[in-house]
């Protein structure tokens, strides 16, 4: 049985010589019987030849790795008996260089794509308005906690006269890198036709989902969002809700606290 298994399989005497190999360690290696294990692994097998003598003397020395030509080997030890006094080692051996070297550009990979979400979040907390007051007109006192790396959250301020100003607070669908990048489309869209807001939020809205549907994404990505116009001569604010589903609070001088009740659909594909 042995003989025909397709790993490699050794035994080692007391002196760490090889007394046998099965037909696939002959294929791989050529004759060692009679070899020492230093003859195949040389200074390359410290931890495989320690195992060894620790095998040897009767311990489970259990696995290492250790490399020969180039190629990177799992070696699994376990101690037999011959019943009579004679105490060997028997080694198994596996080629895994292919899975070490897709482990290291896994590895790789995780590591760029964490400083690329190092620097897109980054990008995601500068795009934020800090709190401060705006234009003599409003401000803001914000929290942003999002519960992973990239979040799909944003809000913004945007000046649209001396007299108006428009703000608003977003949510899109998901976590991750698309929901961050889809936050930054957006915020830039959002600017770039904040004029329209002039002439109702409404308008704004429309835009906005023209946008994002050429955009071509899933019908399961959606951006929920409540818009607000606010004038600061005549006291008036407007809102518009594309799905957001937390209403605004008003808080009174008295205390009192009113929530404005204001309901429509977000901007999907499924909105066109």
């Amino acid at each position: 049985m042995v003989e025909n298994l397709d790993n490699p399989i050794i035994l080692l005497d007391e002196g760490r010589n090889i007394v046998y190999a099965n037909r696939s360690a002959g294929d791989m290696f050529g004759d060692i019987s009679g070899k020492s294990w230093e003859f195949l692994f040389g200074s390359g097998a410290t931890g495989a030849g320690n195992a060894a003598e620790a095998l040897i003397r009767g311990a489970d020395a259990g696995r290492t790795e250790a490399v020969l030509a180039d190629v990177t080997y799992d070696m699994r030890f376990s101690p037999v008996s011959d019943g009579e006094g004679l105490n060997y080692g028997v080694v198994m051996l596996e080629d895994v260089s292919e899975k070490r070297h897709l482990e290291d550009r896994l590895k790789r990979s995780m590591e760029k794509l964490k400083s690329d979400t190092s620097i897109a979040k980054h990008i995601q907390s500068s795009i934020l308005p800090i709190d401060d007051e705006y234009w003599n007109s409003i401000k803001i006192n914000a929290i942003y906690l999002p519960a992973d790396d990239l979040g799909g959250d944003v809000f913004d301020i945007v000046r649209l006269s001396e007299e108006e100003t428009l703000l608003y607070i977003a949510d899109v669908s998901g976590h991750g890198v698309q929901a961050s990048l889809l936050t930054v489309f957006l915020r830039e869209n959002v600017r770039a036709k904040a004029d329209a807001a002039k002439e109702g939020l409404e308008l704004l809205v429309k835009e906005l989902l023209k946008n994002f549907i050429a955009l071509g994404m899933d019908a399961t990505i959606y951006i929920s969002l409540l818009l607000c116009r606010y004038n600061k001569v005549r006291g008036e604010l407007s809102i518009a809700n594309a799905g957001h589903n937390c209403s605004p609070l008003v808080i009174r001088k008295n205390g009192r606290v009113e929530e404005i009740p204001v309901k429509g659909m977000p901007i999907s594909r499924i909105s066109k």
